[in-house]
């Protein structure tokens, strides 16, 4: 749960920012290094498992990194690409086993961009 909160810390100054245009900035840096390494990071730990999720079943670890990857996939953050997580296999595999839970899809769409 720590890696969710990184992420959260590494984009919040990027949410908080008023001028568009250093905004889009500040992501497109945020694209092409924080979370590049982020993703790889996970990709890592979720391969040297034995199953879809980090540990033996879903847990709320799962959930945290599947909403920020469903994020980043959606459109959600502008100025990131929606295929930057795309060559992260585990991870994307990880990412369907979560948003395909009936709770967890409900609750997307509840809550749709």
């Amino acid at each position: 749960m720590d890696c969710a909160t990184d992420f959260n810390i590494n984009m919040r100054p990027s949410f908080m920012e008023k001028d568009e245009a250093k905004k889009m900035e500040m992501r497109a840096d945020l694209a092409a290094n924080f979370i590049p390494k982020w993703l790889s990071n996970m990709e890592k730990q979720l391969s040297s498992t034995d199953g879809t999720f980090f540990l033996d079943k879903m847990t709320v670890a799962d959930i945290m990194i599947a909403y920020r990857l469903h994020h980043m996939r959606n459109g959600v953050l502008d100025g990131i690409p929606t295929t930057i997580a795309d060559s992260y296999p585990s991870l994307c595999a990880m990412y369907d086993a979560v948003v395909s839970e009936p709770k967890v899809a409900a609750f997307l769409a509840k809550h749709a961009k």
